[in-house]
């Protein structure tokens, strides 16, 4: 059995983490561009609206939903096709992305035919997303912070989308194998599906109902209230309402 190391064995993580923050924004932006992720400054705030695999395929379910995501993000990701970020969050992708990239270079002699930042679309289960490290055999997914029960769901997700049998959750200090079966299979697809019934509620609500309800939300997060977003992302053409 290969013997997938955890990120500390072969990563300096910590001084990765440290060059991507001297980085300036438009340096972070560009960088993103060899990923296929395109960010764009919402006039003079500190606020980016990002297009990626993701929002390419809105009608599809995000298998990054699988492990959590606000309800106001949701809601604008769902209904209107954007995604929002910070400057701080940019270069958390960025450094995440590089993190993938360094491992996978570093443990090449174990791996093989691997491909990092593998884009995924299945149509069978209308799931969406980019898995970490892609092999013949295999479907690594690399995490920060400690061991999350729900990571299982996203890597077996990328599993059941890439007809793979096994994967590997990498922590810095520890990795997790997973091995596909019936009940993990099972359990998958039933949070699939309520995602998708989560998403139809969502796309029943329409733009004033959003605003009402998230508005207090975002302005704690964004330091915006929800109208003030839309209108600006009406006047500089990002909003497009999306239907399934």
């Amino acid at each position: 059995m290969t013997m997938i190391p955890p990120l500390s064995k072969v990563l300096d993580v910590e001084e990765l983490r440290k060059s991507v923050e001297v980085l300036s924004i438009s340096k972070v932006l560009e960088l993103l561009l060899n990923y296929d992720i395109v960010a764009w400054r919402l006039d003079d705030l500190d606020i980016y609206v990002a297009q990626d695999i993701e929002t390419k395929n809105w009608n599809f379910v995000r298998i990054s939903h699988l492990i959590g995501i606000s309800e106001p993000k949701l809601a604008l990701e769902v209904k209107f096709g954007i995604k929002l970020y910070g400057k701080q969050q940019l270069r958390r992708i960025l450094y995440g992305l590089l993190v993938h990239q360094a491992y996978q270079y570093a443990i090449s002699n174990l791996l093989e035919d691997a491909q990092v930042e593998v884009p995924v679309v299945n149509n069978q289960y209308k799931i969406t997303g980019r898995a970490d490290i892609v092999t013949r055999d295999y479907v690594i997914e690399i995490k920060g912070g400690v061991h999350n029960e729900f990571y299982k769901y996203q890597l077996g997700a990328y599993m059941l989308a890439l007809n793979k049998s096994k994967g590997f959750l990498v922590y810095k200090d520890a990795v997790y194998p997973i091995e596909m079966n019936r009940i993990l299979r099972d359990c998958i697809i039933g949070k699939i599906y309520e995602l998708r019934q989560v998403y139809q509620q969502i796309l029943k609500m329409d733009l004033l109902t959003i605003i009402n309800k998230y508005t207090y939300i975002l302005m704690n997060n964004t330091k915006y209230a929800t109208e003030d977003l839309v209108r600006l992302l009406i006047d500089n053409g990002f909003l497009e309402i999306r239907w399934y």
